[in-house]
């Protein structure tokens, strides 16, 4: 953000009201237009001439539907709104967006009274959002439209409306805005209290929706020129929490922003000046379709006490990223694609498919961070940020596209590159080599890069293991101490020494320090005697897991028993539950041909559902799924791969024995 920017934008406001009166004259295309275009509509589509009285104002509308309205199938409601001096027919030919809306929607696109949206006084505002309000009540009783799914797309003053739409209905209302060359800015009400204020990083104190923004680099145009366009971009970038990178989306030259609460996608077109982009309507559609629903926790329900009869987390563990420590010390870093696979987003739309509601995505400390206190990413070009920017990548598609949870945790390794817990390049947390300010600092560091995304949580580390039960928990309270001074307030989850097995959870044997203390009592006395574990958002969580082979770790495709499952989780679960906690099961898996291996699931996910919401069981993830080429052992060669990853690598789709088992409980 650049300050000086932004308070020049502030100095501009007072000349607003008068935005976009010079932009008639690009309506008065609209006509020659409508003749070139209208081939263009899908004949599928029909429309007609409504009007409905808001406010106390007939408002007239042009609606467009599918000829055969699908039975059963909520379709999205996009509004479409036209510059000054314009009309909803002219919108609607000016920008034919039935013709890219194959999978179907309800159009509509109003006319403004006298030809002008009044975006540039506060009632006005308020006017328009009622009539846009009253209109998504109306065709959802008529025609059962997605109210999860309601865009609303506009030109010069149709954009400016729609931008203050967005400010004044929310995201709980408008899913997206399509901005073409519109701008953002406040107003005040008979009382002189604005409707929105600028914050201090330079956003907006309104929770804006996902938006898109189309803006000519030649547009001159007093109040909504290219300039203008920058600065609002801006105010979204900030609101949002984007981060400075970007990477290519949709249609050229298209850019998305990573690290958006919600999705921010920008479109600057060389040479264009003040009018509609040729490409403009495939691209808005694209990320309308993109777009898709997703539903942030309530923080009221922070602490998982729902009482809901569904376990929040149903997902899997993501493979790949996660690799031995002197990989990551190699000359120059890891090699994407050949130490770590480039994971395709045609994995996670995969998973989603499947209704995955979670990610358990696994990373290398060292390579997303190779020297301790040292920066992340570790450096602006080179194999080691590229290894962040694919880490970010996917974490922002899963989480703003898809609106799955993803839980981000590092996976090290011991010298010999077995699951090494908490350790860094071998040597553990808490020893003079890594002290426990820096697994702090390196929880700082990854809670401000995903604070601002309600769908990004923590897991400390995997497995810690060999090592001083009561040492492990006095990093764990430093790292959630840590990231809690961020203003991170996403959960975190806290897993247990001993390979963080559910059936050891108060057992002892694990512990190598002198007396030898159980998980149980770690959390309980992380503090000292008597005091626990502590969070001043009590949104910790303990992370365990099982698996149903002799040794619980997976090394074999035996399952000792039927109800082996519930039985180790029980050890864990009772004494969470006794004592105020909740657990997550971080890792389960099986081979589904076992014998006894469908039993053995059903009984497991029994289990879950009896125990979920205020039963202290907040869900799990499956162990484990990757890229086809290199995470397709079905089986435990080697050690507990029990793959659910898609089985073609060209398309992204088929599913393993273990898929077929599982798919219906996600």
């Amino acid at each position: 953000m650049q300050a000086a920017a932004m308070r020049d934008k502030r100095a501009d406001e007072p000349s607003r009201p008068i935005t976009g009166r010079p932009r008639r004259a690009v309506f008065g295309l609209c006509a020659l237009l409508f003749l070139l275009l209208s081939s263009a509509l899908q004949a599928a589509y029909v429309s007609e001439n409504r009007s409905i009285v808001s406010s106390g104002i007939q408002r007239n509308f042009v609606l467009a539907r599918p000829m055969n309205m699908p039975v059963g199938t909520a379709l999205p409601l996009v509004f479409s709104l036209h510059g000054d001096g314009g009309s909803g027919a002219g919108m609607r030919a000016a920008l034919p967006l039935e013709a890219q809306a194959a999978s179907g929607a309800v159009f509509v696109y109003p006319s403004a009274p006298g030809g002008t949206f009044e975006y540039y006084t506060y009632d006005g505002r308020s006017r328009e959002a009622i009539f846009i309000s009253d209109l998504i009540a109306a065709l959802g009783a008529e025609f059962g439209i997605d109210s999860d799914r309601v865009f609303v797309i506009g030109f010069s003053g149709g954009a400016t409306m729609a931008n203050a739409l967005g400010c004044r209905l929310g995201p709980a209302v408008i899913r997206g805005l399509g901005i073409h060359s519109g701008t953002l800015y406040p107003l005040n009400d008979g009382g002189g209290q604005p409707d929105f204020t600028y914050t201090g990083n330079g956003g907006v104190s309104c929770p804006l929706p996902a938006a898109m923004f189309i803006w000519g680099q030649s547009d001159n145009t007093p109040g909504v020129s290219f300039a203008d366009g920058q600065n609002v971009r801006n105010n979204y970038a900030a609101t949002q929490g984007c981060a400075a990178t970007t990477t290519a989306g949709g249609i050229p030259p298209c850019v998305a922003y990573d690290g958006c609460l919600r999705a921010l996608n920008w479109c600057p077109i060389a040479g264009m000046g003040h009018s509609i982009w040729s490409q403009a309507a495939p691209a808005l559609w694209q990320f309308i379709e993109a777009t898709a629903p997703v539903v942030v926790d309530d923080p009221i329900f922070a602490d998982g006490y729902e009482g809901d009869a569904t376990l929040a987390l149903r997902g899997t563990n993501l493979m790949g990223m996660e690799m031995a420590y002197q990989t990551c010390d190699q000359p120059g870093g890891p090699v994407a694609g050949s130490n770590y696979p480039q994971h395709d987003e045609r994995l996670i739309d995969y998973f989603s498919a499947k209704r995955m509601t979670t990610l358990r995505f696994l990373f290398s400390w060292e390579c997303m961070q190779p020297v301790l206190g040292g920066p992340i990413p570790a450096e602006a070009n080179g194999p080691y940020r590229t290894y962040f920017d694919n880490y970010l990548r996917i974490v922002n598609y899963a989480t703003t596209v898809k609106g799955m949870r993803v839980i981000v945790e590092p996976w090290n390794t011991n010298s010999s590159g077995g699951a090494g817990g908490a350790r860094y390049r071998g040597e553990l947390v808490g020893s003079a080599a890594v002290p426990t300010a820096a697994f702090a600092d390196f929880w700082s560091r990854m809670a401000t890069i995903f604070s601002a995304n309600p769908r990004v949580e923590f897991g400390l580390i995997n497995e810690p293991n060999d090592m001083s039960t009561m040492s492990w928990f006095t990093s764990a309270q430093a790292a959630i101490t840590a990231i809690r001074n961020t203003g991170a307030s996403q959960r975190i989850y806290v897993p247990g020494n001993g390979y963080s097995a559910a059936s050891t959870w108060t057992s002892t044997f694990y512990d190598t320090a002198t007396p030898q203390r159980s998980n149980a009592y770690g959390w309980l006395n992380a503090n000292g005697p008597g005091m626990p574990l502590s969070d001043p958002l009590d949104n910790i969580v303990a992370e365990v897991h099982t698996y149903l082979d002799a040794d619980q770790g997976g090394s074999s495709t035996q399952i000792t028993s039927i109800t082996a499952a519930r039985e180790h989780l029980s050890v864990a679960l009772n004494e969470a539950v006794a004592n105020g906690y909740q657990i997550y099961l971080g890792e389960i898996g099986m081979y589904a041909e076992a014998v006894n291996a469908p039993a053995a699931w059903a009984d497991f996910i029994a289990f879950a559902n009896e125990n979920s919401g205020a039963g202290g069981f907040t869900g799990f993830t499956w162990f484990a799924a990757g890229d086809p080429l290199w995470w397709p052992d079905v089986a435990a060669n080697g050690g507990g791969h029990f793959s659910i990853s898609p089985t073609s690598a060209a398309s992204y789709t088929g599913d393993t024995v273990n898929m077929d088992m599982i798919e219906n409980d996600f």
